[in-house]
């Protein structure tokens, strides 16, 4: 995965701030940390190679693996306006790249969505999974969900993003613009899209009413799983795909 976001910098421009030759020093990477604004349910990050629990109000340091459980739920907030959400069964790591404060998230498994928002200076701000490298130039918010063969399907919820293979990147990405998707198979090149059109418009309304469920304390709606509609749908758009 390194070698391909080796590859693939020279096609996005990088360097955000400097390269570090010796170990970080914390108190520099202090402003890039992620602020727990939410957490219900089993969420977790990795210390000292444990599960530690972290809850609302908390702080997550970068390069953290971030893991949810069946009944998890976390969103953090990042400087500059960018946030990400973390639904059951989920891992990503936060800012694994310490050279490139524009690397935000690395998502490993599960559902996550995410607002990316480039501050000043920044020209980018980029996301990793398995099979994809989402770039965004413009403050956008996508949906990401992994499927167990390491295919991604991402979701354009405002904005757009630019899209590269992660293991077969091309010289030029793939644009993808608010209420379109894309599903990035492993070992296929990024072909076609999903036009959702109006399908987009059903999935809007359970988006708000679940978060504003966890953020006032209602229990139960939690288990509506905000993007259900639209991961339920998921392996169909896979066979769309695949349709003539």
């Amino acid at each position: 995965m390194r070698c391909v976001r080796l590859v693939v910098g020279a096609l996005f421009v990088t360097a955000a701030w400097p390269q570090q030759t010796n170990p970080v020093d914390p108190a520099s990477v202090r402003p890039y940390q992620a602020y727990v604004t939410a957490a219900q349910g089993d969420v977790s990050i990795n210390r000292d190679n444990r599960p530690w629990a972290i809850s609302s109000g908390g702080v997550v340091p970068i390069q953290k693996v971030i893991t949810t459980g069946n009944d998890g739920f976390a969103r953090l907030d990042v400087a500059g306006g960018a946030y990400f959400e973390l639904y059951a069964n989920s891992r990503v790591v936060f800012r694994q790249n310490p050279a490139n404060a524009r690397d935000l998230l690395d998502v490993m498994a599960g559902r996550v969505r995410i607002h990316l928002s480039p501050g000043p200076g920044e020209s980018q701000q980029r996301v990793y999974c398995r099979s994809a490298i989402v770039v965004a130039r413009e403050p956008t918010t996508i949906a990401v969900a992994i499927d167990e063969d390491s295919s991604v399907r991402i979701d354009v919820l405002e904005g757009q993003i630019a899209v590269q293979h992660a293991l077969h990147p091309r010289s030029t990405p793939t644009i993808v613009k608010a209420i379109d998707a894309i599903m990035v198979e492993k070992d296929e090149q990024i072909s076609r899209q999903i036009e959702r059109g109006t399908l987009y418009r059903y999935t809007l309304k359970p988006l708000h009413d679940v978060y504003e469920a966890i953020t006032s304390g209602r229990q139960g709606r939690v288990q509506e799983q905000p993007f259900g509609s639209e991961f339920i749908v998921a392996s169909a758009g896979r066979r769309a795909l695949s349709a003539p």
